[in-house]
């Protein structure tokens, strides 16, 4: 969409939200989710989104809900030299919409959509920070440093990804806000969705326990799948009866099919690639495991609860914080420990009744804790939008 297209639908309140690019991801997800939720509770709310660098499935998504998406198809080569250039691409569509709110997400988003809202005078200014735990060299600590005073606030998934921009970029605590990534729960409903194959469809036996892990399979933020592939293998020697679904694709996943095969459980390990289905996937498994040993959040582990599955996460990160009390929701092992991912999982296999009543444990705090709704009326309530904006207000 071109720039000049856009305009400002609604005098009361707009929202222009900037994205690093439009491909599949968790913040990406996250977005669209959001918006889904915030146009029907608050339908006197306009919204425009943009992203730097790609187009990809998220713009369809977005224009499906008849929300305007502008893609700046700025090459990823040499950005910091293109660096004004993109905030005054920004500036230009800042002052068409003249938005009450710049919300920026990712990095790069925060750097210089947030600069570019603070010279366009935009009233609000918010940065999200999902957990690019990867950029931690020096210029980028510095970048990270300063874009935090163009943002009025950063909001963080987790109080451990708090603690690690604190301490790792200096941000202010007191600048930042932690907000839980939420789910559409409308989507993620066990009792609702079909699943999307049978056990006897794999070649497993019905009374195998098959776990479940969702991730991209790339080497510059690696899920640690290799963990996983290990703990089956390990635990089906010591005689159970387990299963792993893997979702996701990317570089290492040659590899990994290789491991699976070295350790004699390719019929064991089913590499699906990249699914849009995952509610589906889901409701096919009796649990989900993870394997990272830092993760931000990990919102396809909550999409696991809401779809009343026992959960298996690593006692590290935003993650853990998920899991309330060991044995409530889930089960928390040793990060990157073989043997103890193997013993929760056999854990589980042993104890199916147990397993469902983490899941419907899992299910319950899900509806409580990480709806996408109650997510959004109060990150707007921190935004004072009038009670007007908000449907039958």
């Amino acid at each position: 969409m071109e720039i000049k297209s856009i305009k400002k639908a609604d005098p009361k309140v707009v929202i222009l939200h900037i994205i690093d690019e439009f491909k599949i991801g968790g913040a990406q997800t996250h977005l669209v989710c959001m918006l889904k939720s915030a146009r029907r509770q608050f339908p006197d709310v306009s919204h425009v989104v943009v992203s730097i660098f790609n187009d990809g499935p998220i713009r369809a998504m977005l224009e499906e809900t008849g929300i305007p998406a502008i893609v700046l198809k700025i090459p990823d080569t040499k950005l910091f030299v293109k660096s004004l250039s993109i905030v005054g691409q920004l500036c230009r569509i800042i002052k068409t919409c003249r938005p009450c709110c710049v919300e920026a997400h990712l990095t790069w988003s925060r750097t210089l959509g947030l600069m570019a809202a603070r010279l366009c005078g935009a009233p609000l200014r918010i940065g999200f920070e999902h957990g690019d735990t990867y950029l931690k060299s020096a210029p980028w600590r510095v970048v990270n440093y300063c874009s935090q005073f163009n943002a009025h606030h950063i909001i963080v998934c987790s109080n451990a990804l708090k603690n690690w921009a604190h301490s790792t970029h200096h941000i202010a605590k007191k600048r930042m806000k932690v907000f839980y990534n939420a789910v559409d729960l409308n989507r993620f409903d066990r009792d609702g969705t079909r699943a999307a194959f049978s056990k006897k469809e794999l070649g497993l036996n019905e009374t195998t326990m098959l776990f479940c892990s969702v991730g991209i399979l790339g080497s510059g933020i690696n899920k640690r799948v290799d963990i996983l592939i290990q703990a089956v293998a390990l635990a089906r020697k010591n005689n159970n009866d387990v299963a792993l679904i893997v979702c996701g694709d990317g570089d290492l996943r040659p590899g990994l099919e290789t491991l699976a095969k070295k350790l004699k459980v390719e019929n064991r390990v089913k590499f699906l690639g990249m699914r849009n289905d995952i509610p589906e996937i889901l409701a096919a498994c009796d649990a989900f495991c993870h394997a990272a040993p830092f993760e931000a959040f990990g919102i396809v582990a909550v999409e696991a609860m809401a779809m009343a599955l026992p959960i298996i996460v690593p006692d590290s990160g935003g993650i853990r914080e998920i899991v309330i009390t060991d044995n409530g929701t889930g089960l928390l092992y040793e990060p990157l420990d073989v043997c103890s991912l193997a013993d929760k999982m056999a854990l589980l296999a042993a104890k199916t009744a147990e397993a469902r009543a983490m899941g419907l444990a899992g299910r319950e705090t899900a509806n409580r804790r990480y709806n996408i709704d109650n997510y959004v009326k109060e990150l707007y309530s921190l935004y004072a939008f009038p009670a007007s904006s908000m449907k039958n207000g």
